[in-house]
């Protein structure tokens, strides 16, 4: 500036200060979120978005697989999955149940006269001194079933009376 003195006034001039205003505004460059999405063809997520940019799991659970496809657009990155499809046949395999096989040894009513037996096994004639095979059989099931009588003795009534010999001395 300038300074005038005159008659004891001193007279202060001021400049008017010339500064640059930009046109532009200088502008903050926002700092850009990346995620990852991962999605079914429809779009729905098949596992939970991820903060930051990952490589593309080849299979997620046991149940999606990676299809190739990937986009991005604003930081987004969706890689797209398809559901594996498992085949499943028209007839399950059926499994053979083993059948045990027993043999038993009953009388008419149905009673044990002997032991069962795994297996099957011919019957014998008589089993100990009471039981008798009547022929009678039958098999159901793998249960063979084999029918004894029991062996009637005859006692007489009247048993032989036997007269003792006396000796004589």
């Amino acid at each position: 500036g300038k300074v005038t003195e005159k008659d004891g006034i001193t007279t202060y001039v001021y400049e008017r200060i010339q500064s640059a205003i930009p046109n532009d505004a200088p502008q903050e460059t926002p700092v850009q979120l990346e995620i990852t999405r991962y999605v079914d063809g429809k779009g729905n997520e098949v596992q939970e978005t991820t903060e930051g940019k990952h490589e593309p799991p080849g299979i997620i659970g046991d149940r999606w697989q990676y299809t190739g496809q990937t986009t991005t657009a604003d930081g987004i990155t969706t890689y797209v999955y398809e559901r594996i499809q498992s085949e499943i046949p028209n007839e399950a395999p059926q499994e053979t149940p083993v059948q045990l096989e027993v043999t038993r040894y009953v009388d008419p009513e149905g009673n044990e006269v002997q032991e069962t037996t795994e297996g099957k096994h011919q019957p014998p004639g008589i089993i100990g001194d009471r039981w008798q095979y009547t022929g009678k059989v039958t098999e159901k099931d793998g249960i063979i079933t084999y029918v004894y009588e029991r062996i009637q003795s005859e006692i007489p009534n009247n048993p032989p009376q036997e007269t003792p010999v006396q000796l004589e001395v």
